[in-house]
């Protein structure tokens, strides 16, 4: 009867270290994909190293258009994958992915917004960044993550989630402005839905 009690503890000894490995293993599995999610579509073009971090700028008080800027990060991107060819040669200007730069340092971040009326009003997010007078970048021109076919129209109700990745020269820098464009009704051409703002973020070394 010894022998039975010791065989049968050492099985559940044995479960439940299985059962332990198993969640330990899930719980690894659900972290690396809430940091892959952190780093949205930029971690499919190579491998990501995070240098700082920012806290998310939210929209207060606006009746009409929820929006905040979230996961903002300054990043190093190298080995670089099939993926990231085309648009960092484009952004180069070069037709070879060897001529650019073995790695890159970039501002990315995720933008998500809502229409809160029934009429659809005319917002595309932030269109500006830049540091001092050191950097004065357009986003919407020199962002390289591509397949976002967003326009600057967002349909009564309607909510959209966008990123971003600009590529900068320094990435030492503790804090960016970002500039919002105003919006206004499409219908009525009323422009008094959001005025022209700039807000500033600082950022924490990871």
């Amino acid at each position: 009867m010894k022998f039975k009690g010791l065989a049968m503890a050492l099985l559940a000894g044995i479960i439940f270290a299985g059962c332990t490995n198993g969640a330990e293993e899930t719980k690894v599995e659900k972290e690396i994909e809430t940091i892959e999610e952190g780093l949205g579509g930029i971690k499919d073009y190579g491998q990501v190293t995070v240098i700082s971090e920012a806290k998310p700028f939210v929209l207060e008080e606006n009746e009409s258009l929820s929006y905040e800027l979230s996961g903002v990060k300054i990043i190093k991107l190298e080995n670089y994958t099939e993926q990231a060819e085309f648009p960092l040669t484009l952004k180069h200007g070069v037709l070879d992915i060897n001529e650019v730069p073995e790695s890159l340092y970039m501002v990315i971040g995720t933008e998500k917004m809502k229409n809160k009326t029934d009429s659809p009003i005319v917002f595309g997010g932030a269109y500006k960044m830049k540091e001092g007078s050191n950097m004065n970048v357009s986003i919407n021109t020199e962002d390289i993550l591509f397949g976002d076919d967003f326009g600057a129209v967002i349909v009564g109700g309607a909510d959209h989630k966008s990123q971003f990745a600009v590529v900068i020269d320094n990435p030492e820098v503790t804090t960016l402005s970002f500039t919002l464009p105003s919006a206004w009704d499409e219908k009525n051409n009323e422009d008094d839905i959001l005025e022209e703002q700039e807000f500033t973020m600082e950022f924490i070394k990871k």
